[in-house]
């Protein structure tokens, strides 16, 4: 047990467990722990639970307002409200991003995925752009053709994430925020030379990209971490340009969007591609229902990325609907033998234009 948990444990057990009081101030050895980032009441309650096996609902009211006390302090005394320096924050704190990590530590058999990616060792997680060629329709090798022009659509939609970076030099540094098995990482230092960063929740993903780097002979230049986009361990003003590539789902984006406008430098680039809800239409509909539930991710409406970035300090140039664009690699999709049942609902959603694939270019704004 390292000097930080043993604080934690003895504050545990002196405020919890025996009620007793305690005084806080800038030198309160919880405000190194490395979840004081993101602390919050409810993250705090979780902890507590699950490493010491107690449930704090029974506990009088003195003691969460003891629990309240303890937080405020936390954000007033650590620096930007933000992490001791020298401490990573933690990547995996609340119940939802575990559940997130554990989905993608699991995925390591998806053939759609992987089986797009053995020739290149590009392997993606985003979709594709543009329409198909209908020969492979007719192929002798059927399902090998169509397993090849689904990764060439999926490298169509990189080309056009890697055009709205542009330009970009091989002196400046990119952050793939959820970069699943770095495919983007790729792509972009292979068309650029830049320094790329992928962070993502999943070890599997973090191992699995970083053996790929060695593959490219890129070690030195594409790196990958378990981080958590919403609160990275990089310093200020640390990267060029940004990218979320189909990843924003699974974030809250007023906490994404400001975390990217603390590491992003002045006048640099945010691209996003993400698929959403069109609110102008509706608030949601059961195609939109239907993906959430197929990968786990908490949808947001459109309206909510426009504000979400103004409000952190960036100025949108360029927001695109892609639906026209993604529908045909739905309907070659849907054709294949590793198809996994989403695709009727990208279909109707995409048709009925309540769901929406959406590309944002965005620039951070000089302070």
């Amino acid at each position: 047990m390292d000097d930080v948990e043993r604080a934690i444990k003895d504050f545990v057990a002196e405020v919890l467990l025996e009620g007793e009081p305690v005084e806080f101030d800038e030198h309160t050895p919880l405000l190194e722990h490395r979840l004081i980032d993101s602390l919050n009441v409810e993250e705090l309650l979780v902890y507590v639970e699950q490493t010491f096996s107690v449930s704090l609902s029974r506990w009088p009211h003195s003691d969460w307002k003891t629990i309240h006390a303890m937080a405020q302090l936390v954000h007033d005394h650590a620096p930007d409200g933000r992490q001791a320096p020298g401490e990573q924050p933690a990547a995996i704190v609340s119940d939802y991003e575990k559940w997130v990590a554990g989905y993608w530590n699991e995925k390591q058999n998806d053939p759609i995925n992987l089986l797009l990616g053995e020739e290149d060792g590009l392997v993606h997680h985003h979709y594709g752009l543009g329409e198909y060629d209908p020969a492979v329709l007719t192929a002798p090798d059927q399902e090998d053709a169509i397993i090849r022009e689904l990764h060439r659509l999926e490298c169509a939609q990189m080309d056009v994430v890697l055009d709205a970076l542009a330009p970009m030099t091989a002196d400046q540094r990119l952050l793939d925020a959820g970069s699943g098995r770095g495919g983007g990482s790729f792509s972009a230092h292979r068309r650029f030379g830049c320094r790329a960063d992928g962070i993502t929740l999943s070890q599997y993903q973090v191992d699995f990209a970083t053996k790929l780097a060695a593959r490219h002979g890129c070690t030195d230049e594409v790196s990958f971490h378990l981080q958590n986009m919403t609160r990275t361990a990089f310093p200020d003003d640390h990267f060029d340009r940004i990218i979320t590539n189909e990843t924003t789902m699974y974030v809250e984006l007023a906490d994404a969007f400001a975390e990217f406008a603390r590491v992003l430098k002045p006048g640099g680039r945010y691209v996003c591609v993400t698929y959403c809800v069109n609110d102008t239409l509706a608030p949601t509909s059961e195609a939109c229902e239907a993906v959430d539930a197929h990968y786990g991710t908490r949808m947001h409406k459109r309206s909510e990325y426009l504000a979400a970035l103004s409000a952190a300090g960036f100025s949108p140039s360029r927001v695109s609907v892609l639906n026209a664009d993604t529908i045909p690699y739905w309907e070659l999709r849907a054709r294949s033998e590793h198809s996994t049942g989403v695709e009727k609902a990208f279909l109707d959603g995409y048709r009925s234009n309540v769901l929406q694939y959406v590309l944002i270019v965005a620039d951070r704004l000089p302070a």
